[in-house]
């Protein structure tokens, strides 16, 4: 069956959004003197966004900080972006030769939605057909609701959609 459509979860594929929260977190744990396994990274974190669920049962009390963290990286996210480092190397490639393959990509994200807006804006040469944020779903990542609605928006069935994570 050929693919009608590409989606790609641009967090840490396309854009370079992991550290950020991961040092968000080890910061917060530091200085809450909480202990954070090595594995937090990979765990938790898994360049997919956070997972509130998943800190709640692996980390009851950095999950605490939930809301602190978020502040803490949406900032170092946003200095990112006005210092022109947010973009991963090859990003710009990739999805020009996309296009040049006429291609139609979507992206999701576990973004805000002002935020996604704003780094796809930024660079011009991005022309997703779709694209859907966590806020927009009833669960994010890991669960498949944004894949699912990306493909409700485009009228695909799962099948018809090659998805591309990190």
């Amino acid at each position: 069956m050929k693919r009608k459509l590409i989606l790609i979860n641009v967090d840490a594929s396309i854009f370079d959004v992991v550290d950020p929260i991961h040092d968000a977190y080890a910061r917060l744990a530091t200085e809450s003197s909480i202990p954070l396994p090595d594995s937090f990274l990979k765990r938790v974190v898994d360049a997919r966004g956070t997972s509130r669920e998943k800190l709640d049962r692996e980390f009851p009390a950095l999950s605490k900080l939930h809301d602190e963290a978020q502040k803490l990286y949406l900032s170092q996210i946003k200095r990112k972006i006005e210092e022109h480092r947010i973009l991963k190397p090859d990003a710009r490639e990739f999805l020009d030769s996309l296009s040049k393959r006429h291609f139609e990509y979507g992206f999701v994200s576990s973004m805000p939605r002002d935020l996604f807006d704003t780094l796809v804006s930024m660079h011009t040469f991005m022309h997703p057909v779709l694209s859907v944020v966590q806020s927009e779903v009833n669960e994010g990542k890991p669960e498949p609701d944004l894949y699912l609605k990306a493909c409700r928006m485009a009228a695909l069935h799962p099948n018809q959609v090659l998805v591309i994570e990190n």
